[in-house]
């Protein structure tokens, strides 16, 4: 059976909430467990992009894969803001780049840009 992009994406959105939730716990060991997970995580998305550029990238897999990042994004930086490990300011910032390089890219795709 060959592992498609599509599911590594999808295990990555489906595993998510774990580290989110570890986090919370708030003790050295979860938090290290956290951190294992989310590096895991991080490294599935590496794999997704392989699995995508050797087998080729599908419809669903161009519209879910960025939208994962994001949560991923989101997953990460909220927690860090939330125990001002990391300044609100700063994790306000970096979503509306993220924002922003979402928007460019949907009018790049209108204009036939690739």
């Amino acid at each position: 059976m060959r592992i498609t992009a599509n599911q590594v994406t999808l295990l990555r959105l489906v595993l998510l909430p774990s580290p989110v939730a570890l986090v919370y716990r708030n003790t050295h060991a979860f938090m290290l467990g956290a951190l294992s997970i989310y590096i895991l995580l991080g490294l599935t998305d590496v794999l997704d992009g392989y699995l995508a550029r050797k087998h080729g990238s599908t419809t669903l897999g161009a519209l879910l894969d960025p939208v994962v990042d994001k949560i991923f994004l989101v997953a990460g930086f909220v927690p860090l803001a939330d125990f001002q490990i990391m300044p609100t300011t700063l994790v306000f910032i970096l979503f509306i780049r993220e924002l922003g390089v979402t928007a460019l890219r949907s009018i790049a795709l209108e204009e036939g840009f690739s």
